[in-house]
């Protein structure tokens, strides 16, 4: 099997909002470079596609999407299921609302697991989730899943955690919440045969190194998380056959230009500087057209003539698809089990009462 895997998603990172532009330009970039995944996992003919989790921003920020967003990215996946299969993803620390910290069970369905559908499981293949219940919690869950791990040849662990070590940083403001990739985990999981690679999610940056003989790599976003972002960005394909990985480059993400002339408007384009001279009322009107084309494509622009600086530029989000939506839906799809309806309901009764 050819498996590729993409860094954390975050498709809705970021508002289409005038007064926070460079969330308008997250946005694009970060689902442009969603679909470049799935697109990339056909060309490299891959078996399967996973991403390492929080395929939202929210809920601990903004868990709505458009309803056309959700529809479009429900779609893609239903047409990429016909090249490829998508396997089971660790749940990221954006994946559960925080109302759900304290008594978090491990099964949560989330936005991408109810868009998605069925989910392949694959014995090779540890999928450690996020554990809002701080170290104590993900150690457990370590080596509850470690006891059942029995890998047949080549093995790969995908974990929405941080490296023990080598990145300080929490995502919470209560550091307890955070979980830790041990170190010492790598040598219980190196005896379970030679050739093995672990692969990390929710820490944003690149980089790996090798401990006993396994690999250990951060993903990192695909994308940049800010204009002006020049750091190598990439999606993985890990080969279960071989137990090789394979670093595909992606194209930087937020791509940004500066116009003095109001003649030529770039297309592929996220930040636009508009730093023009405005001298007549002709330069005015043009400037008014070529910033309701910026609006109307969703690209992000600091406008320096200051004309226009309490303009509004949003699209309309009166419907929108959010985390309530999809629990709904979950809970009333009759395929679901029982228990987890269950734990869908008290979530979404939690969620309308925070």
């Amino acid at each position: 099997m050819r498996l590729f895997i993409s860094g954390d998603p975050h498709v809705n990172l970021g508002t289409w909002n005038h007064t926070t532009h460079e969330m308008c330009a997250r946005r694009s970039a970060v689902s442009s470079v969603f679909i470049e995944g799935l697109k990339k996992a056909r060309t490299h003919k891959c078996d399967a596609y996973m991403h390492t989790g929080d395929f939202l921003e929210g809920p601990l920020a903004n868990p709505n999407l458009t309803s056309s967003e959700y529809n479009f990215y429900r779609d893609f996946v239903k047409r990429s299921r016909k090249f490829f299969n998508f396997v089971t993803c660790p749940v990221g620390n954006h994946d559960i609302p925080k109302s759900r910290y304290s008594h978090y069970k491990g099964s949560y369905p989330t936005v991408w697991s109810n868009m998605v559908g069925d989910l392949v499981q694959t014995p090779d293949i540890l999928v450690l989730d996020f554990c809002p219940n701080g170290q104590e919690a993900a150690t457990e869950q370590f080596q509850e899943k470690l006891k059942k791990f029995q890998p047949k040849g080549p093995w790969l662990v995908v974990a929405h955690h941080l490296m023990e070590g080598n990145f300080e940083f929490n995502s919470n403001s209560i550091p307890s919440h955070e979980n830790w990739f041990q170190k010492k985990w790598i040598t219980q999981l190196r005896e379970k045969g030679p050739n093995g690679t672990v692969v990390l999610g929710h820490d944003h940056n690149l980089w790996e190194f090798v401990q006993d003989g396994v690999q250990v790599i951060n993903v990192g976003s695909p994308t940049a998380m800010v204009a002006g972002d020049q750091k190598k960005r990439q999606f993985l394909v890990w080969d279960s056959k071989t137990g090789t990985i394979e670093s595909i480059p992606v194209k930087l993400g937020l791509k940004e230009t500066t116009l003095t002339s109001l003649d030529n408007i770039p297309e592929d384009v996220h930040r636009v500087v508009l730093d023009v001279d405005i001298r007549t009322q002709e330069d005015e009107e043009r400037l008014k057209e070529v910033i309701s084309s910026l609006h109307a494509k969703g690209i992000e622009y600091i406008d320096k003539t200051n004309l226009f600086k309490d303009d509004v530029n949003t699209v309309d989000l009166s419907s929108t698809f959010g985390i309530q939506d999809a629990f709904e839906k979950f809970i009333k799809d009759n395929q679901v089990p029982n228990n987890i309806k269950e734990v869908a309901a008290n979530m979404l009764a939690e969620m309308k009462v925070c």
